[in-house]
C-alpha cells in the first residue's frame, strides 16, 4: 500500500486504486457503523471491479469521461435506481476524499451525476400491507406447530417495535422487561451491536400483552440458551449465538411466505419480506412473485411448486439444518412441543 510523509502527496499515477479505496474505507471506520462501512465496500467493490475490466488500475486514470462511461454502463445493465444512487453516492464520497487529498482535481465532482428519485422510486419495491402482515400474524398466533417460533417471534417484534434490523439483533436476553411490557434498545458498539443513531437511539419501546406472550414462549420454549462471543446473551438466538444478519433474512421470508400463512393461490399472494435492503420491518420491500418470472402472475399461478418458492426453499434449508437436533414433537433444544394455550 502506498504510503507518504507528512509533507508529501501520493502521486496519482502509482497510487493503486484498490489501495485508495482501502484506505478512504479504513478512514470511515472512525465515524460510521460496520453495517455502514460494508455497504460502502461492497459499492466500491463493484465499481473497482468495472475499473479493472476497463484496465484502469491508479487514481491518475480517473477522469470525466471514464466515470460518464461507468454512468452509462450502470443505467444500461438495468440496475434499480435505488441501486445506481447508493453506488454513486458512495462514488461520490470516495472522490470527495481524493479531492481533500489533492490527487484529484475538484471538477472530476461534476462528473458524477447522482439521479434525483420520487418517493415511489426511492422505495424501489412494494412495502408489506399492514393487512398482510395482520394475517400472517393472526396465523402464527394460532398455529399450532409455529407459535414462538424464532420466525414468529421475529415478525412480532419488528412489526410492532418498527425497528431496524439491526437493532433488533442487538437485543440482548436482559433487554426484555416482562414486567413493565417493553424492549430496551441500547448501542453497543464496542461488542458489535451498534445502534444506527448511537446514543441518541437508545430507548424503551412498548409492547402489546400479545407480544409480550410470544417474547415469554419463546424464551422458555424456542429460544437456544447461548452467548455470543462477548459473552452476552442474545435475545434472539441460534445453536452458533448471536443471529447473522443472513439468518434474519431466512426468518423474513419464512414468517411471510403467503404459502404458508395464505389460503391464496400463487396469483393473489403477495410476496415475501426482505431485509436485505432496508433497515427496518416497516420499510422491508417485499418481492412479488411475477418478478421472478418474465411471464408473470399467469405462469405462477400454473406452476408454482414448492421448489419455485423462496420461502419454501428458506424453509426447507432450515429444516435441513435442524435435522440432527429436532424429532417429531419436540422443540428447539429438545424442549417438547407445546401449544398456545400450554
Amino acid at each position: 500500500m502506498w504510503r507518504w510523509s507528512a509533507v508529501s502527496r501520493p502521486d496519482a499515477d502509482e497510487w493503486a486504486l484498490e489501495d485508495a479505496v482501502e484506505r478512504w474505507i479504513q478512514k470511515r471506520k472512525t465515524n460510521s457503523t460496520e453495517r455502514t462501512v460494508r455497504g460502502y465496500r461492497n459499492r466500491l467493490k463493484q465499481w473497482l471491479k468495472w475499473c479493472d475490466e476497463h484496465d484502469v488500475t491508479t487514481v491518475g486514470d480517473l477522469d470525466s469521461c471514464l466515470l460518464d462511461e461507468y454512468q452509462l454502463d450502470l443505467n444500461s445493465e438495468g440496475y434499480a435506481p435505488t441501486t445506481i444512487k447508493g453506488r454513486l453516492n458512495t462514488l461520490r464520497l470516495f472522490l470527495e476524499y481524493l479531492v481533500v487529498l489533492e490527487v484529484v482535481d475538484e471538477s472530476l465532482l461534476e462528473s458524477i451525476d447522482i439521479p434525483n428519485l420520487t418517493k415511489k422510486e426511492e422505495q424501489s419495491e412494494e412495502r408489506l400491507d399492514p393487512d398482510h402482515a395482520e394475517q400472517a400474524l393472526s396465523y402464527f398466533r394460532d398455529s399450532r406447530e409455529h407459535y414462538g417460533t424464532s420466525m414468529h417471534t421475529f415478525l412480532e417484534v419488528a412489526w410492532h417495535t418498527g425497528a431496524r434490523v439491526a437493532a433488533i439483533r442487538g437485543l440482548d436476553l436482559g433487554d426484555f422487561h416482562p414486567d413493565e411490557q417493553a424492549l430496551e434498545f441500547r448501542h453497543r458498539p464496542a461488542t458489535d451491536t451498534p445502534l444506527k443513531n448511537k446514543h441518541e437511539a437508545e430507548r424503551w419501546v412498548g409492547l402489546s400483552d400479545d407480544v409480550c406472550d410470544v417474547l415469554q414462549f419463546y424464551i422458555a420454549r424456542e429460544r437456544y440458551d447461548r452467548h455470543d462471543e462477548h459473552g452476552r446473551e442474545p435475545l434472539f438466538a441460534t445453536r452458533q449465538g448471536r443471529p447473522s444478519f443472513t439468518t434474519l433474512q431466512a426468518w423474513s421470508y419464512l414468517a411471510t411466505q403467503p404459502c404458508l400463512w395464505m389460503s391464496l393461490p400463487p396469483r393473489q399472494a403477495p410476496g415475501y419480506l426482505r431485509v436485505d435492503r432496508a433497515e427496518s420491518l416497516l420499510e422491508v420491500p417485499i418481492i412479488a412473485l411475477a418478478a421472478h418470472h418474465p411471464d408473470g402472475l399467469d405462469h405462477l399461478a400454473a406452476q408454482h411448486r414448492r421448489s419455485d418458492c423462496a420461502g419454501c426453499r428458506a424453509r426447507q434449508r432450515l429444516d435441513c439444518s435442524h435435522q440432527a437436533v429436532l424429532r417429531p414433537g419436540q422443540r428447539r433444544g429438545g424442549v417438547r412441543t407445546a401449544t398456545p394455550d400450554n
